[in-house]
């Protein structure tokens, strides 16, 4: 099975999703989560930070949890 990812414009014209991001663009965008009434996501996978690059899993997650003001554990092992 080939899996590739489409990519920030992949996502925008293949999914229909208006506004993607590729992990810079995304640590780079000032969002103001204190706007929404819910923050809805499943479950954070886990990952180690590996050091090379700035939008890997591990990255985009902790960019994300930072954003959103979620801080600690959020779900039991």
């Amino acid at each position: 099975m080939d899996r590739k990812r489409l990519g920030a414009e992949g996502a925008r014209e293949k999914l229909g999703i208006s506004m993607s991001f590729n992990g810079e663009d995304f640590k780079n965008f000032n969002i103001d989560f204190t706007r929404f009434d819910k923050i809805i996501f499943d479950r954070f996978p886990v990952d180690i930070p590996d050091g090379r690059d700035k939008a890997d899993l591990f990255d985009l997650v902790q960019q994300f949890k930072q954003k959103a003001g979620i801080t600690g554990r959020l779900f039991k092992r």
